[in-house]
């Protein structure tokens, strides 16, 4: 099963820490309460902007909930994110030092349109 979480739910441009602190303890407890085979899908559509400040915190809340061993095998799909967004996301990633072997990034060549675009099953996707 899938749960989702839309970024632009939120706003579609985060600046600051305290943001990140915001969302990030919501994609947190999101996790927190998917079950072990479920897949938290987090949307940015609609997201225009992000500081590596906003990033950085918003990571930092996902890798608490990852570091508990109860959460530790939960997976997260990111669909629909703009490539500046998804490189803020990448370069926090690495100045991090984070490995998530949870993680997959759905591409926009993975959505299908009939009639109403949906994302493919998120079991179709290496999770890197």
């Amino acid at each position: 099963m899938e749960k989702h979480f839309n970024l632009s739910d939120h706003g579609i441009a985060f600046a600051t820490r305290e943001k990140g602190c915001v969302v990030g303890e919501e994609i947190k407890n999101s996790l927190i309460s998917i079950n072990a085979t479920d897949t938290l899908i987090i949307n940015g559509k609609g997201v225009k902007a992000v500081s590596y400040s906003f990033m950085d915190e918003l990571l930092a809340r996902i890798m608490d909930a990852w570091a508990r061993p109860e959460h530790a095998d939960k997976k997260i799909a990111l669909s629909e994110w703009e490539e500046p967004i998804l490189q803020a996301f990448k370069t926090t990633q690495v100045q991090r030092h984070l490995t998530l072997n949870n993680l997959c990034i759905l591409k926009s060549s993975d959505r299908k349109t009939t009639g109403k675009a949906r994302t493919r099953s998120v079991k179709e996707h290496q999770f890197v």
